[in-house]
């Protein structure tokens, strides 16, 4: 397993910040993604779960790999397809410090927008670990993206296929990648927002804990 970088990226100025970004584990290989939430407990899609015993990968600024296993996993237990589509993951170690976690959006997100739907840009990776570009189109209980207006953006703009699922989505504020969802629907993308589920994360990251 290598990994090269792409330094001609537009994202490449957070690059760093991208290393929560897992692109491979041994149950879906580049599909099924994780992200990292914390030094240890990454958050995917429950609908495409990972479990127990799965390794996953992430790759540093340097390109240098580090691997971990799974020792629990929990999906919420609210889950009915497909909303909370949230499922944490404990590793086996933390990871160093040349792997960044994430932070989360804040549950007033949409209070920092006077139009959520005014074509704020977001970052949406996919199974290809593609860097894509969509606008934001609503939060509610899901957050909703679209295809960008604008032609630059558009340029950077796919739709969201099959086995995109749990892949990140992210709003880049100051110099910061914060985790809006992890994908649950196609076409432009659609997810669980997680600003309205931080306190459900916390309990989840603490029941694996114990598990």
């Amino acid at each position: 397993a290598s990994y090269t970088r792409n330094t001609s990226s537009w994202t490449y100025p957070w690059v760093q910040e991208m290393t929560c970004i897992s692109p491979w584990n041994s149950r879906g290989g580049h599909t099924r993604a994780g992200t990292l939430i914390t030094r240890r407990h990454i958050i995917h899609a429950a609908h495409y779960a990972l479990h127990a015993g799965d390794q996953v990968r992430f790759v540093s600024e340097t390109n240098v790999v580090y691997t971990r296993t799974i020792v629990a996993a929990k999906t919420h237990p609210d889950y009915s397809p497909y909303y909370p589509d949230i499922r944490v993951a404990v590793l086996d170690s933390d990871l160093p410090v040349d792997i960044k976690h994430c932070k989360l959006a804040p549950s007033n997100l949409a209070d920092h927008f006077s139009d959520e739907s005014d074509g704020h840009a977001c970052l949406l990776l996919d199974k290809e670990e593609k860097a894509l570009v969509a606008d934001l189109y609503y939060i509610r209980r899901h957050i909703k993206y679209v295809s960008p207006s604008d032609s630059q953006r558009l340029a950077f703009s796919e739709t969201i296929v099959g086995g995109d699922s749990g892949n990140p989505s992210f709003m880049i504020i100051g110099d910061e990648l914060v985790l809006l969802s992890v994908r649950t629907w196609g076409g432009g993308g659609a997810g669980s927002f997680l600003g309205d589920l931080i306190p459900d994360i916390n309990q989840l990251i603490s029941d694996v804990d114990v598990v």
